[in-house]
């Protein structure tokens, strides 16, 4: 419901003078895991209090996308946030959408700072699914392997055949589009090269080959 609370749920140790001999002393111990996902299943609540004067929720996201240092001006709120990794999956209906998301957060640049993604109904299942969770077995050790694999990575290069289709597409994903459309993909540059080295990863390569870009693009 604010910036203050997110930079809080990854804040660093909070570090206070005392008064009596003018030493350093930990008032908090801070958050030593800095990454944090977010799951709000109504993401129109998180519209609706960013439309309140006075909120922080929009800038903090924004500069948490940005980069990982945050830090609240608010004279009360000494928390700030330093290498912190924030990921959002919010939940919306299309009609809660159109009525919350307000031209202020399009224009800022709020909006494109998610990938909106439109899910759909695929089928009827009036008794519900059942999944085999023995299938999806070799799934999850490939992932289990991944991760592990990207936690050793410390920088990811495009091979020359991926650097050649990137020169090609990099004019289309930065170019200037009008509208509601163009406020909400103008960093699709940015997102592009973030979904890349994610298959990469998965793929457990450092070299982002073509079909890591593809499939990104």
């Amino acid at each position: 419901s604010s910036g203050e609370g997110l930079i809080w749920a990854v804040r660093d140790p909070i570090i206070k003078l005392t008064d009596e001999n003018s030493r350093d002393s930990i008032s908090d111990e801070g958050v030593s895991d800095k990454r944090l996902l977010v799951v709000e299943e109504e993401f129109a609540s998180a519209l609706r209090v960013m439309s309140r004067d006075g909120n922080t929720l929009s800038p903090t996201i924004r500069r948490a996308w940005d980069k990982g240092t945050l830090r609240s001006l608010t004279k009360n709120s000494p928390a700030r946030a330093t290498g912190a990794h924030i990921s959002i999956l919010g939940h919306i209906t299309r009609d809660e959408l159109l009525r919350y998301f307000d031209k202020t957060e399009i224009a800022n640049g709020f909006g494109n700072r998610f990938l909106w993604v439109c899910v759909k109904r695929s089928k009827l299942l009036p008794e519900g699914g059942r999944v085999d969770m023995d299938k999806f077995q070799p799934i999850i050790q490939r992932l289990v392997k991944a991760v592990q694999f990207s936690q050793k990575a410390t920088e990811l290069k495009r091979d020359e055949d991926t650097r050649e289709i990137w020169r090609g597409v990099y004019p289309k994903l930065t170019r200037d589009v009008p509208g509601l459309l163009g406020a909400v993909t103008s960093r699709g540059e940015a997102h592009v090269v973030r979904l890349s080295c994610i298959y990469a990863l998965l793929d457990m390569s450092y070299v982002v080959r073509p079909e890591h870009l593809n499939a990104a693009l």
